[in-house]
């Protein structure tokens, strides 16, 4: 849902990094919702900073990834 969409968006945002190559950053997205494993297991997803989204397995979801803001 729309909701949805924008608290994972929220959650994952904080933990964008840049990393050295300069064409990735990693995500590290909460395996299950933070209220309930409270960030403890995070799940690192390596995505192309051309790219706007990035599918969040084992769910079809998608994160909008801003470039440089």
């Amino acid at each position: 849902t729309q909701d949805m969409f924008y608290k994972l968006y929220s959650i994952a945002m904080p933990y964008v990094l840049d990393s050295n190559s300069g064409d990735y950053g990693v995500i590290y997205v909460p395996t299950q919702a933070p209220e309930q494993c409270k960030m403890a297991n995070p799940a690192p997803i390596k995505i192309s900073k051309k790219q706007k989204k990035v599918s969040l397995a084992p769910s079809t979801m998608a994160i909008g990834v801003s470039e440089n803001e």
